[in-house]
């Protein structure tokens, strides 16, 4: 697979030289590269990346249409997002009773608040978020202090360290060692695994 760089900073060099038939972007591109897209007859499509939990279903089924048509589209849209919907509800109905308070570190300093996908699918799923009332990933030190989880979910790989910052010590999740790893980039960006992963969080909140 061609390293084409980081989502907002696209290599059109190597586009070019790759010259695809279809080209997906997420966001609104220059007028240069307009031009030049245009003069490779490189076929572009505006689809903008999901950054709530509404707007994943949509985002699948314009995508299922893009590669499948309008006639066919179901056919991968359907058993996705429906047993996505699925797990999520079962995993509310188990969680039924549960008052633990969950933090989600997406990385080191970064929480999933409850205006991202990855909070509001928390929530859906009937886990507290300790970060819900705040915004763009932020939760100071603090307040995350403040706010005391019960439990913490992280990265693969953060876990240790959120163990031993001395910082941490008087958190609740840390003095039961209740800091769990999950596929934290499932449900940044509800890929594949998304609720398989919210799934998987319930189990350690039912300890």
């Amino acid at each position: 697979v061609t390293d084409l760089g980081e989502t907002l900073f696209i290599d059109f060099e190597k586009v070019y030289e790759l010259s695809p038939d279809l080209l997906i972007i997420p966001g609104e591109l220059t007028e240069s590269v307009t031009e030049n897209l245009k003069a490779r007859k490189i076929k572009t499509v505006l689809l903008k990346t999901p950054t709530k939990y509404e707007e994943v279903g949509p985002f699948y089924m314009a995508l299922s249409k893009i590669f499948l048509g309008e006639e066919k589209y179901v056919e991968a849209y359907d058993p996705y997002i429906g047993e996505s919907e699925r797990i999520i509800s079962d995993t509310k109905k188990s969680l039924s009773g549960v008052t633990k308070k969950v933090a989600l570190f997406v990385e080191e300093g970064f929480v999933a608040t409850g205006d991202t996908i990855a909070g509001q699918a928390m929530e859906k799923a009937g886990m507290v978020n300790v970060a819900a009332n705040n915004t763009d990933y932020m939760m100071s030190f603090a307040e995350i202090k403040s706010a005391d989880p019960e439990v913490i979910f992280c990265p693969v790989g953060l876990s240790e360290t959120i163990l031993k910052f001395e910082g941490y010590k008087d958190i609740t999740a840390v003095k039961n060692a209740a800091v769990y790893e999950v596929d934290v980039e499932a449900l940044v960006y509800a890929s594949e695994g998304f609720a398989a992963t919210i799934q998987s969080m319930s189990k350690y909140l039912l300890q």
